[in-house]
């Protein structure tokens, strides 16, 4: 749309390399063909959820990168150019760089939230990931814009920014450790367990897989969980994801005497047992370690 708008002399270039981008992804789309999406994510394209996921969107939008009220730049700032140029309008009609910058900015804006409405499973900030530097971007035109008009303004809007926002925390975090449960469980495995060691999990297994040279069995692989009856070491966490870890739970505390001492050792770690290590979405991360959470525990078989 840019393109066809302001560079009509490249949209042939453009079309091509757009068609060599989807030629390359051609393997990419053929195995995700497979995958029947209505059937997994239910009211997938349902109008209802297209308009709770594009409220949400917006929602995350404003209160964690792009405060609504910074529009009102736009309008002080006409104020401002009325008082100097008695006009409340900058001429731009003729600067055709600035307006094909900025609807480049809004059309990728615009595009991308409106596909995120349509296509994505769940309303997850990091999906936003894309258009938080571009939102930056907005941000800054418009301080730069509110310099213009008084450079007291602009220091106030930028210290403003910098306190109701999570600088102070974000400082915090990567100046000071961070503990959670699974870089503790990774960590106590890996000092007191041997790579022929059989762990199950309740929730983690992935992580654990990778992080561990054991073999690892829990719900998010799918895998049989007979072998678990074996397990030398076993984690059952405080909290559950989804349906599978209850099952994998049940299944374990069902088939091993894990209430008896004389089989297995309870091990309470340092470590809080909160129910992700951490998350990027930032209504739910942890800039610091939480310390009013239960421990984790860890079962080790005794031989």
């Amino acid at each position: 749309m840019h393109a066809l708008i302001f560079h009509r002399d490249r949209l042939r270039t453009l079309l091509l390399l757009s068609a060599l981008v989807v030629l390359i992804n051609v393997p990419w789309i053929v195995w995700l063909s497979g995958m029947k999406y209505g059937q997994r994510y239910e009211g997938f394209f349902n109008l209802k959820r297209i308009a709770q996921f594009t409220y949400q969107y917006f929602s995350q939008i404003g209160r964690y990168v792009f405060h609504p009220l910074l529009l009102l730049i736009i309008p002080v700032a006409s104020c401002g150019n009325w008082l100097k140029n008695k006009s409340f309008f900058i001429d731009l009609r003729r600067d055709r760089v600035f307006w094909s910058r900025l609807s480049l900015v809004l059309l990728f804006l615009i595009s991308n939230l409106a596909a995120l409405a349509v296509a994505s499973p769940a309303p997850f900030f990091r999906y936003l990931a894309p258009l938080i530097p571009l939102l930056i971007i907005l941000t800054a035109w418009l301080v730069d814009a509110s310099s213009r008009i008084n450079k007291v303004l602009a220091w106030a809007l930028i210290a403003a920014l910098l306190v109701t926002g999570s600088m102070k925390d974000f400082l915090y975090e990567i100046t000071h450790d961070y503990d959670g449960p699974l870089e503790g469980i990774v960590k106590y495995l890996n000092e007191h367990g041997n790579h022929d060691d059989l762990a199950a999990i309740t929730y983690g297994d992935m992580p654990l897989k990778f992080y561990t040279d054991m073999k690892i069995i829990g719900g998010l692989t799918g895998e049989d969980l007979a072998p678990a009856r074996q397990a030398k070491w076993v984690i059952l966490r405080q909290n559950l994801v989804c349906e599978k870890d209850r099952q994998v739970g049940l299944y374990l505390v069902q088939n091993l005497p894990l209430n008896s001492s004389d089989y297995y050792e309870r091990i309470t770690l340092d470590y809080p047992d909160i129910i992700y290590e951490n998350r990027e979405d930032p209504a739910q991360h942890h800039f610091r370690t939480v310390l009013d959470a239960g421990r984790v525990v860890i079962y080790r078989k005794i031989n």
